[in-house]
């Protein structure tokens, strides 16, 4: 697909005009990216989570407000926003009048993009405003670092491309497995400009009839690393190499992506509804980050 402003060094940041422009939104299919490794779609819920941290507007007397947008992306659109095209549009509000007051400014502007985000995707777009006053919340709990568990100077890593599944169930008949786990060693690579996109992957899992070696979940994560994919695949992918373990009765994958241009895209996949991880979903709700991002 031909993208509009994806690794076009012409496509300008600057903003020139005092009117919001949605035609600047761009779309990626999510079907032929997920076809290349075998994913229908149907195999998860979950949601991709933006945060624009350089988002800000104009009263009607000219007085900037500034904060932190939060947009929450259903996992079942057909289609993802591009994200160059997401920060050009985000950007055209910078001199835009959007009410007398700040309350209603904010209103206005969360009800605009909304709005613009919902047409271009199909579907119900939930977002909020932030103002550096909110309280943030770290929805994630006391998640262990795979680093404390698995000794990193124990074994070798040589897969940066996912070309293999990495994943060692050990069958044991009484078993069961129960883990939250971290790692801030999550990297993988823009599908188009080929620039790196870090952050800090969390894996929750309940298995029965056995155990999946914890050096191998480690090791999936890394094989990422080399991976020119965009972070919503990324997510997918891992998390379907994990679920075909047939002992993994429910799973989450979350992925959490590092800033890039003042947005980061968080993507979550979980095998039902109530394994999504509590606020983060909630617009309404601004998490904090994590120490990859």
């Amino acid at each position: 697909m031909e993208l509009k402003h994806l690794g076009d060094s012409k496509s300008s940041y600057a903003v020139e005009t005092d009117k919001f422009d949605p035609t600047l939104l761009d779309i990626i299919e999510r079907k032929p990216i997920r076809e290349e490794w075998g994913i229908k779609g149907h195999e998860f819920v979950g949601y991709d989570v933006w945060h624009a941290y350089e988002t800000t507007f104009l009263t009607e007397k000219g007085v900037p407000v500034a904060g932190t947008l939060k947009i929450v992306v259903p996992a079942f659109t057909t289609h993802i926003v591009e994200s160059k095209s997401l920060k050009l549009y985000l950007n055209s509000f910078d001199m835009c009048k959007m009410g007398t007051t700040v309350k209603e400014a904010t209103e206005n502007f969360e009800q605009q993009v909304a709005w613009d985000l919902g047409k271009i995707l199909c579907c119900t777009i939930h977002v909020h405003f932030f103002t550096d006053k909110t309280v943030t919340r770290n929805v994630f709990g006391l998640y262990t670092d795979l680093y404390d568990i698995v000794d990193p100077d124990t074994f070798e890593v040589t897969d940066y491309k996912s070309e293999t599944n990495h994943l060692k169930w050990v069958e044991q008949a009484n078993a069961s497995q129960n883990i939250e786990v971290y790692s801030n060693v999550l990297r993988s690579r823009c599908r188009h400009t080929k620039q790196k996109d870090t952050g800090t992957a969390f894996i929750k899992l309940r298995a029965e009839g056995g155990y999946i070696q914890m050096r191998t979940i480690l090791q999936q994560i890394i094989s990422l690393r080399e991976q020119n994919e965009f972070h919503e695949p990324c997510c997918e992918k891992l998390f379907c190499d994990i679920r075909k373990i047939s002992g993994v009765k429910e799973l989450m994958v979350a992925l959490l992506y590092a800033r890039r241009g003042g947005i980061d895209i968080n993507p979550v996949r979980v095998t039902s509804s109530n394994f999504l991880p509590k606020f983060f979903g909630n617009e309404n709700i601004l998490v904090s980050k994590t120490f990859g991002q």
